[in-house]
């Protein structure tokens, strides 16, 4: 049965789903990172729950019936079939950018998930909600001296995002096997833009281009997991994902022109060279896979593993290439509860969780693959008198060098989420 009360959490929760459509459909992130520039900019695929990037990032193989793991659907079957759950979080990144002898800042604070999860029948589990795919922000100078001529400056910026609804389902196969598939539809908006100026001539003509590209296709996954039993208390889940390759229908606008003054003030345009206006065409989204493993006693503790891998070899935006590769990441970590029905001691319930994750980012530039590591912790804090909680994680890392001429980032990420998870499907008996 459905109380007021409850009532107000499905409407609260419906308000926030078209805030932040809206919000990612015009808003632009002010973050400040070069390796953004390629491909889709930095990925953020499986959505920032706090409790699974706490861990590192054990996706494929974890499943309970509190969290739902929309990186593999056939977790969806872990949740209560009385019980409805409803998550939304808000994640921040700090990140101190660095060559040889230079740093600069960039952070950015937006909306992070929002998710619903419920049951269906006895066998079938379905979660619904928007996440966001990949974020773009960058700004990048970069001054050439002639001799006996005037400097000539590249400039490339780029800011958006891409975001995605999704529609999941998992299906229980008797009692250990659960299977799952996720439906979703990419939207948003990129936008960059590249120009040559003579910032010491007021004769010669600057030239600018400005483009973005705006997704509306839609694309999906499978997923399996299977849960053992081991023992009275121990468990074990082994679990697997797969995305095929997929064509993304896209619209492109292009802008080209030459103009007199400074790229970064009023401009005084001279000419319009090429100007096009909703476009079509798509882009290769690559195949992409994962599986991982869990162990851990109800109740008490998790600990375990997961690997994904990505075919970004193949992504073809209107069928030009990019400086990247494949892309792979392993992940470990686990969480530990001391008492979980401990009822006096409040820090007894408490989730205290920590992982590693190392991977190579889709980047390849100057020799050097563009690798990535962090540091993750973060807690599950119930709330008093109910099942639900607040969720905090931070992860501390490293993407890139600066080898070679390139860039390092120095990062801070973390997610704060509130996790609803109330008994909102059961008869009412009168006596």
């Amino acid at each position: 049965m459905i109380t007021q009360s409850k009532g107000k959490y499905l409407l609260l929760g419906l308000l926030l789903v078209a805030s932040f459509r809206l919000s990612s459909l015009y808003g632009q992130i002010s973050i400040n990172s070069p390796y953004t520039r390629y491909g889709l900019g930095t990925l953020v695929e499986n959505g920032n729950d706090p409790r699974i990037t706490a861990m590192g990032g054990l996706y494929s193989g974890f499943r309970s019936p509190s969290v739902i793991n929309t990186a593999n659907p056939a977790s969806y079957t872990a949740f209560d079939s009385v019980s409805f759950v409803f998550d939304a979080g808000v994640f921040g990144l700090m990140s101190n950018l660095q060559v040889t002898n230079q740093k600069n800042q960039g952070s950015y604070v937006s909306l992070s998930h929002l998710l619903f999860g419920f049951p269906v029948t006895r066998w079938w589990r379905t979660s619904f909600g928007v996440l966001p795919f990949s974020y773009v922000g960058y700004d990048i100078f970069n001054t050439e001296q002639q001799t006996g001529m005037p400097d000539i400056q590249y400039v490339y910026r780029g800011s958006g995002g891409l975001n995605q609804l999704y529609w999941g389902n998992g299906f229980k196969i008797g009692k250990k096997l659960s299977v799952g598939f996720n439906v979703k539809y990419l939207f948003g908006n990129i936008t960059r833009s590249r120009g040559v100026t003579f910032p010491d001539s007021i004769e010669m003509k600057n030239t600018y281009i400005r483009s973005s590209m705006r997704p509306s296709d839609f694309y999906g996954e499978i997923g399996f997991q299977y849960r053992e039993k081991l023992s009275k208390d121990l468990f074990m889940v082994i679990g697997g994902v797969f995305g095929p390759e997929l064509e993304i229908g896209s619209s492109t606008s292009r802008l080209v022109t030459t103009y007199f003054g400074d790229i970064t003030e009023a401009q005084l345009y001279y000419d319009t060279i090429d100007a096009v206006d909703n476009e079509k065409g798509s882009f290769t989204l690559p195949m992409r896979t994962g599986g991982g493993i869990t162990l851990g006693k109800d109740g008490k503790w998790m600990a375990g593993a997961d690997f994904t891998w990505q075919n970004w070899e193949k992504y073809r935006y209107n069928g030009n290439s990019d400086s990247l590769v494949n892309r792979w990441s392993v992940g470990v970590g686990g969480e530990y509860i001391p008492d979980s029905r401990n009822i006096g001691t409040y820090f007894q319930r408490v989730a205290y969780r920590i992982g590693f994750q190392y991977g190579r980012t889709p980047i390849y530039l100057k020799g050097k693959y563009i690798d990535e590591f962090g540091i993750s912790f973060g807690m599950g804090l119930p709330i008093k008198k109910s099942k639900s909680t607040v969720n905090l994680a931070a992860t501390i890392g490293k993407r890139g060098t600066i080898q070679n001429g390139l860039i390092q980032e120095n990062f801070i990420k973390f997610t704060i989420a509130v996790n609803v998870f109330e008994n909102w499907f059961f008869k009412s008996k009168y006596y």
